[in-house]
């Protein structure tokens, strides 16, 4: 259950529709319940698109047609487990785990947004929704995510049910920098919670840096709302000879971008994990980005990459790396150990295995899980 899936291209879409591919390779049936409008069937995974309204701007559905519609999904379904992949503005996937729960169906209930600054509004929405007494089991998809569930969910036992990357499709090698300049890339939808505009900030102050000279070049992979006037800022900014925007790639052209790279940047603040990020290391680039976020499951701090407090420490670490020297060698050293623990043959697992317990726990025995035909929401 979620209110986001391809075609609108995203990291959540893009986990959602690899989830589904790793788990029918351990022979577990995955379908897709989304209200976004699409075709029914998505590189042979079957979609439920509900035709229900959504909000204008928004693009989420409204909460009372969901119910009904959902319902009769999950009635016709015969699901084994309802795995409801939430943040905040999520009604889809929070009408998911409801009905889940008020029909007897297992459900993993999968938080994908870093949840501190909602406390206040997660406690004031369970009088109306007893979402915390719900009969399902809680997971964040990074650390920093269920450290917020846990305070949010005293004494219950909370998950982390992390994104994965498949190695086979990422380019490992070294990328220290050399006579043909120095180059930078970041991928990611360009709207105001991504900070895009900060990238063209940075890289302005880093072109501004004592010995740095210009042969410095940003690319930035993707599309949004903000990518026309991302494109007048850079010329305000003087450094539109220095930055191409690709808008949105195919995983082959993002690979692409980031084997002619040296170093991936992200700027965002509210990453709960970074897909794209993992992605860059997965190539074996080095990655800067922010502390708050979940990066730190990826990211180790000086070793193959930086994780920095404020925009400031960020150009400065960048600049840093583009004047050479040391620092850039020991991180392109550090980045050809990419993490295996993210790998999609452990995640698909771990998905698996947090099924497994939900039935157990909640009273549905588990040997139907695999080869039943009964497929999983």
């Amino acid at each position: 259950m979620s209110d986001w899936f391809l075609p609108r291209l995203g990291g959540i879409e893009v986990h959602l529709r690899d989830l589904a591919r790793h788990l029918a390779r351990r022979g577990i049936t995955a379908e897709v319940v989304t209200p976004l409008p699409g075709p029914g069937e998505w590189e042979g995974i079957a979609v439920h698109r509900l035709p229900v309204r959504r909000v204008p701007a928004l693009g989420i559905a409204y909460p009372p047609p969901l119910l009904r519609r959902m319902r009769e999904v999950l009635d016709a379904g015969g699901y084994d487990v309802v795995h409801a992949h939430a943040s905040i503005g999520s009604p889809a996937a929070w009408t998911g785990a409801y009905l889940g729960t008020r029909s007897g169906i297992p459900v993993v209930l999968t938080y994908h947004s870093i949840l501190s600054r909602y406390r206040l509004l997660l406690r004031g929405a369970d009088p109306f929704l007893g979402w915390r007494r719900w009969r399902a089991i809680h997971s964040g998809v990074s650390e920093v995510v269920a450290r917020d569930l846990r305070r949010l969910l005293p004494g219950h036992p909370v998950e982390i049910l992390p994104n994965g990357v498949d190695p086979d499709e990422w380019i490992v090698r070294p990328r220290v920098p050399g006579a043909d300049g120095f180059r930078m890339v970041s991928v990611l939808r360009l709207t105001r919670k991504k900070r895009p505009a900060v990238l063209l900030r940075i890289l302005r102050d880093v072109l501004a840096y004592p010995g740095v000279g210009g042969n410095v070049h940003l690319t930035v992979v993707g599309d949004g709302p903000l990518g026309p006037s991302l494109k007048r800022l850079a010329h305000r900014l003087g450094v539109s000879g220095h930055v191409t925007f690709t808008g949105a790639l195919d995983r082959p052209g993002v690979a692409r971008a980031l084997d002619q790279a040296h170093l991936f940047v992200m700027p965002s603040i509210m990453e709960s994990f970074g897909i794209a990020a993992l992605e860059a290391r997965m190539s074996g680039l080095p990655v800067v980005g922010r502390s708050e976020g979940g990066m730190d499951s990826f990211v180790r701090h000086g070793v193959d990459g930086f994780l920095v407090d404020d925009d400031a420490e960020m150009s400065a670490a960048v600049a840093r790396l583009v004047t050479g020297g040391r620092a850039m060698e020991e991180l392109v050293a550090g980045a050809s150990d990419v993490p295996s623990h993210l790998r999609w043959s452990r995640v698909a697992e771990a998905h698996e295995d947090l099924y497994r317990r939900a039935m157990e726990r909640f009273g549905r025995g588990v040997s139907s899980l695999r080869g039943s035909g009964e497929p999983l929401a």
